[in-house]
């Protein structure tokens, strides 16, 4: 593995509606840093990365929805994109990657010298430069730390999903599925985390938020899951049996699948396709009274994955004992991004190549009348701008997980949910693993046994708008806990929209796109949930 260095660029201050530029750009390999100060910085850290001796592996933190949209007319060879964000790219001989990907959270949960970012204005930041070069070489030493620690502990890995699956596979086997298989469990049981609002508006208290620790985890431990392929169909339930599709009476217990992809848990009866963790759930809690067994789906093999599990659960819990920050936090997002693997979609993947323009990538296809489609061979130019096109074609192999693991594991957890709700009094809102509610009676809390419930949060009152849209208050009407998916809100701004008001939201960080241009996001937002 080539030596890891990082880049970082400072901009001026964000602002809504108006192009940021880079002033200063920095360079830290493990040995020295240099810091690039000009309006002029991206031209000359290029120039400097090619005069580099030896090829590096250069990480920015975020640097795949910002940093390198400045590089990319410098840019060439194949790229990884991942839902817009450039994951991996080359420079000359270097290759970039974005640390996001291997360690998806902001660099203050580790460490983040303050600074006032109104000395990063053009007119006054001449005046604060030593500052400011001081700040941004503590970023780079940061960053240099957190990847080469984390490629210490996890190897060569780019993303955060791929490190978890490796380490999994240390301790666990599972087959993998193919398309049909895929196709046969995606569509009816493969469901997200329950994001439900009972009530909306101005909730008086007392308000509770409760929450699982570690929901995924938990029910990776402690629940079974198919890990095998070979599938036995009956029309009854079996010790074996990991899938139900069944006909009958629905009160909340489960989804079906909305025109907008959500998922809806009103609909009161008809037939319900669900996992049998939900289904055992639902018959406990007497939140579904079944008519008829359609269809049930046995696996040979059903396991948990106590192994992975318990293995990071117990490294995380000494790291916090011996104060290793950075371990705490690598332990906490190896276990929480296995189970999220399984489920993954190579028909969402595509395989990438940048060229200036003119030019056509070195395996260019053009295609015959005789060519199957889709054409695994063909690029097709994605994003254009004057100086590059960015070419697409599919993924030349469609490499499968197991769809039916990852639909059990995230079933298993809405029916931790499910049954959490049965022990809820007035529920006002789910989440996942957490529950807004006036008390969770009857569960024992625990604030760090795995899979336990414990108090996050206690309010006076709660101002709940929507999903992912809420805001809890204590006695002083201070915001105490928050949501706000999609825009930068304050708790007064939620108090505003759950009174009925419009709040408007502009987020002043461009939006970066792949064909060299950006935008920025504004928003009218107002409650959409159902009224107190």
């Amino acid at each position: 593995m080539n030596q890891i260095a990082v880049i970082d660029l400072e901009t001026d201050p964000f602002e809504y509606n108006r192009m940021i530029h880079p002033f200063v750009a920095g360079f830290y390999d493990g040995s020295h840093f240099k810091a690039f100060w000009s309006d002029d910085c991206i031209t000359q850290i290029i120039t400097f990365l090619e005069s580099y001796p030896k090829p590096l592996i250069i990480y920015a933190h975020n640097g795949g929805r910002f940093d390198y949209f400045y590089f990319l007319k410098h840019i060439r060879r194949d790229l990884r994109i991942v839902n817009g964000r450039i994951i991996q790219a080359w420079l000359d001989k270097h290759e970039l990657r974005d640390s996001y990907a291997i360690m998806p959270f902001a660099l203050e949960t580790y460490k983040k010298t303050p600074i006032d970012y109104n000395k990063f204005k053009q007119p006054v930041r001449e005046r604060y430069r030593t500052e400011i070069i001081s700040y941004l070489k503590d970023d780079c030493l940061d960053l240099h730390t957190l990847c080469t620690e984390f490629s210490k502990e996890f190897g060569n890995a780019l993303t955060i999903g791929g490190a978890s699956m490796r380490q999994l596979k240390k301790f666990h086997t599972f087959d993998c599925g193919n398309d049909v298989y895929d196709a046969r469990f995606r569509k009816d049981f493969y469901f997200g985390g329950r994001n439900q609002v009972f009530k909306s508006g101005i909730i008086p208290g007392p308000i509770k938020v409760y929450d699982v620790n570690s929901m995924y985890p938990y029910v990776m431990r402690d629940y079974l899951h198919p890990v095998s392929i070979g599938i036995t169909l009956r029309q009854t339930i079996t010790k074996n049996t990991a899938f139900v599709s069944v006909k009958g009476r629905n009160n909340g217990a489960f989804p079906v699948r909305s025109k907008d992809n959500s998922l809806d848990f009103t609909q009161t009866s008809g037939v319900f396709h669900t996992t049998i963790h939900e289904f055992n759930a639902a018959i406990e809690t007497r939140t579904f009274i079944p008519d008829k067994i359609i269809l049930t789906f046995n696996f040979e093999r059903r396991e948990s994955f106590d192994s992975f599990v318990s293995h990071f659960y117990d490294a995380r819990t000494k790291a916090k004992k011996d104060g290793d920050k950075i371990r705490t936090i690598f332990y906490k997002f190896v276990m929480n991004s296995a189970y999220g693997k399984f489920a993954q979609n190579p028909e969402n993947y595509a395989d990438w190549y940048i060229t200036p323009i003119g030019e056509f990538p070195e395996s260019y296809h053009l295609c015959e009348k005789s060519c199957t489609e889709p054409c695994r061979k063909r690029w097709t130019p994605s994003f254009m701008c004057d100086d590059y096109i960015i070419w697409e074609r599919p993924l030349k192999e469609l490499n499968y997980f197991n769809i039916a693991t990852g639909a059990s594991i995230t079933g298993a957890a809405r029916a931790v949910l499910l049954r959490g709700l049965s022990h809820a009094t007035q529920p006002y809102y789910v989440d996942t693993d957490s529950i807004i509610c006036r008390e969770l009676r009857g569960l024992p809390l625990s604030e760090t046994d795995l899979g336990a419930w414990k108090l996050e949060a206690t309010g006076t009152s709660a101002a709940i708008c929507g999903k992912k849209l809420y805001a809890i208050f204590d006695t002083n009407g201070e915001c105490i806990k928050k949501a706000h998916k999609g825009a930068r809100l304050e708790g007064k701004d939620i108090l505003k929209i759950a009174r009925g008001a419009t709040v408007e939201s502009c987020n002043p960080v461009p939006r970066f796109k792949l064909d060299g241009s950006y935008s920025f996001t504004k928003r009218a937002i107002k409650s959409t949930g159902p009224k107190y």
